[in-house]
Formats: structure tokens, C-alpha cells, sequence
């Protein structure tokens, strides 16, 4: 089951996304992209580099407090 699967929540249809969000997960751990690559059964690691999202929870953490700090700003202006 593929894309469609997935979308309509139907169990087991996103798989590979899994893999994708393992792979991840992985490498923001600390796991060594040759050991995650080796895990996935990859040939290439730039197979794997393909597999790999940003984690934007850091970005997203600064952003908020960088917006807390405007709003107190422009409150005691």
C-alpha cells in the first residue's frame, strides 16, 4: 500500500515514512550515519542522506523565545 494508503489511515500504508522518521531519529541521537545506513540496508549513504528531515524543534524552541522576549520588550516600552 503506498501514499494513498497512508493518507486515507489506513493501517501499514506508510511504512516507508517510518523509515524515514527512524532514519531520523537515528541520526538526531547521535547514531553514526554509516551505522544508521548500514541498519537500513543502504548501499549508499547518500541513500540515507535522502532519508534524513530537519528536526526543527530547536528552531522552533528559539523562535518562541525570541517572540516572548519581543512581546516583554514592547511591553515595557
Amino acid at each position: 500500500m503506498g501514499r494513498a494508503g497512508c493518507i486515507a489511515g489506513v493501517a501499514g500504508g506508510c511504512r516507508h515514512d517510518l523509515r524515514h522518521a527512524g532514519a531520523t531519529w537515528f541520526a538526531n541521537a547521535g547514531v553514526p550515519i554509516h551505522v544508521v545506513s548500514d541498519t537500513l540496508g543502504h548501499a549508499s549513504i547518500e541513500t540515507t542522506r535522502a532519508y534524513l528531515h530537519s528536526d526543527n524543534t530547536a528552531l522552533q524552541n528559539a523562535a518562541a523565545r525570541i517572540n516572548k522576549h519581543l512581546r516583554e520588550t514592547a511591553m515595557n516600552s
